[in-house]
C-alpha cells in the first residue's frame, strides 16, 4: 500500500499540488479500501520517518499553465516579434530614435512578525514581542524603466478615512499616496497612476517611445485604462497569466529586493533602542507596540526603494529579454 501511496505523492508534487496530512490519510484509506482506517498520529509519524517526508514551507507559489494561457503566450511572442520589427523601422525615422520599456506591478505589504524565531535548544517558553501592526496592509505600485529608473511609487493604504492633505503635500514629489477600503489597486486608481505618474515622466525625450508591460490583472485591462493609453499613443502589452515570474522584470529581480529592504527597516524600527519616555509612547496599555504611523511607513517604503541598485533594474530587463529571445527561437 505504501509504495502506491508514495507514487501518488510524487505525482502530486511533480504537478506542484500542495499535499496535507488529511490528503495522505484519505488516499491511504482509498488504496486500502478500508473505510475504518483512521491514519492515527502514530501511523502518520512512522510513515513520514520511513519515507523521509517532512513538512516544508513553499519557496514560491506558481500558477497552473492552462491551454488558453499557452495560446496567449504564443500570441504574446508573435506580437513582440512584430513589435521588434516595427521598432527597427521606427529607428530609421528622424524624430523617433529609441524605445523605453516600462514595467509596472503591485506589491502587497503587511506589517507582521513571522511567528517564529531561533532560540536555544530545550527552551520551553518562546515569547515574541507582540505588535498591533498585524492588520496594517497596503499596496505599493512599483514601476521601473529599461534605462534604470525607479518611478515614484503609488502607495495605497487600507482604511475608511482619507489621506491627510498634509501627508500628500509632504510626499507629492516622491510618491502618490491614496487609500481605499481594500488597500488594493482598482480601475480608478489605475487611471490615476497613468495620469499622475506614467504620463508625467520628465526624463522621457520626445525622440523616445514608451512601451508599458504589466500583468493581466483586471484593473490593468479595463476599457478606460486601455483608452487612456491609446489616446496618449503609448504601446502596451499584458503579460500572459503564469508567466510573470519569467518575463516580468519586477518579479524576476526587484520585488523581492524591495520587500527584503522594507522588512529590515521595519525590523529595525520595531526593535530599536528607545528612551523610557519614547518607549511609553510606543507601547499600548495592553503592552503591545503600536503600529507605525502612515508617515513612518511611507518613509520606510521610499528608503527601501532608494536602496535598490540601478544596475539591478537594468539587468532585470536584460534577463527577461534574453529569456524571450530564447523563446523566439521556438516559434
Amino acid at each position: 500500500m505504501e509504495l502506491k501511496l508514495i507514487d501518488w505523492i510524487k505525482k502530486q508534487r511533480e504537478a506542484k499540488i500542495s499535499i496535507q496530512r488529511l490528503d495522505i490519510v484519505n488516499k491511504a484509506k482509498e488504496i486500502l479500501g478500508d473505510p475504518t482506517f483512521i491514519g492515527s498520529s502514530g501511523w502518520f509519524t512512522r510513515f513520514k520517518e520511513r519515507w523521509n517526508i517532512r513538512k516544508r514551507i513553499s519557496t514560491h507559489v506558481v500558477q497552473k499553465l492552462k491551454e488558453d494561457s499557452k495560446k496567449e503566450i504564443s500570441i504574446f511572442l508573435h506580437e513582440l516579434k512584430e513589435f521588434k520589427f516595427n521598432v527597427e523601422v521606427l529607428k530609421k525615422v528622424p524624430n523617433k530614435t529609441d524605445i523605453v520599456f516600462v514595467n509596472m506591478d503591485e506589491v502587497s505589504l503587511q506589517l507582521e512578525d513571522k511567528g517564529y524565531t531561533y532560540d536555544f535548544k530545550g527552551a520551553r517558553d518562546i515569547p515574541i514581542l507582540g505588535s498591533m501592526a498585524g492588520k496594517k496592509r497596503m499596496t505599493v505600485v512599483l514601476s521601473i524603466t529599461s534605462t534604470g529608473y525607479m518611478l515614484p511609487p503609488m502607495i495605497i493604504f487600507k482604511g475608511k478615512t482619507d489621506i491627510s492633505p498634509q501627508l500628500q503635500e509632504k510626499f507629492k514629489r516622491l510618491a502618490l499616496i491614496e487609500k481605499n477600503l481594500k488597500g488594493w489597486m482598482n480601475e480608478s486608481f489605475m487611471q490615476l497612476w497613468l495620469e499622475k505618474i506614467l504620463f508625467n515622466l520628465s526624463f522621457i525625450e520626445e525622440s523616445e517611445m514608451l512601451y508599458l508591460t504589466m500583468d493581466a490583472f483586471s484593473a490593468h485591462k479595463h476599457a478606460n485604462v486601455i483608452s487612456k493609453l491609446q489616446n496618449k499613443e503609448i504601446n502596451y502589452k499584458l503579460i500572459p497569466p503564469g508567466c510573470t515570474s519569467l518575463i516580468q522584470p519586477l518579479d524576476t529581480h526587484v520585488n523581492r529586493s524591495f520587500k527584503n529592504n522594507f522588512r529590515k527597516l521595519y525590523h529595525n524600527w520595531f526593535y530599536k533602542e528607545t528612551t523610557p519616555e519614547e518607549e511609553s509612547k510606543r507601547i499600548t496599555k495592553s503592552g503591545y507596540i503600536k503600529t507605525p504611523d502612515d508617515e513612518t511607513i511611507i518613509e520606510m517604503i521610499l528608503e527601501s526603494l532608494r536602496n535598490i541598485d540601478t544596475q539591478m533594474i537594468i539587468d532585470s530587463f536584460k534577463f527577461c529579454g534574453n529569456f524571450l529571445i530564447s523563446l523566439f527561437k521556438l516559434i
